[in-house]
């Protein structure tokens, strides 16, 4: 047995030849629980894609930033150019 998080036993059998195994240790490990919820399978992501209200407003800034900066940029190259 394998202790994981100091309360719960994994049994893995990692020897070959049938003997007393050798021990394995886990470097990663993770806990889920699950809740039952009233939201149907098919609404699931919902929430994910369609959005809130104040998320609309982060994409246009997030897409002006992108603009300002290929503008900079460019501007940049175009001194650079005409030195």
């Amino acid at each position: 047995p394998v202790l994981n998080r100091r309360d719960t036993l994994l049994f893995l059998n990692n020897s070959s030849d049938g003997k007393k195994p050798k021990e394995l240790p886990v470097t990663y490990s993770y806990e889920v629980i699950w809740q039952r919820s009233d939201i149907a399978w098919t609404d699931r992501w919902d929430i994910y894609l369609l959005g809130r209200v104040d998320d609309t407003s982060a994409h246009h800034m997030s897409l002006i930033n992108s603009i300002m900066v290929v503008v900079f940029l460019g501007c940049v190259v175009a001194v650079i150019l005409i030195r």
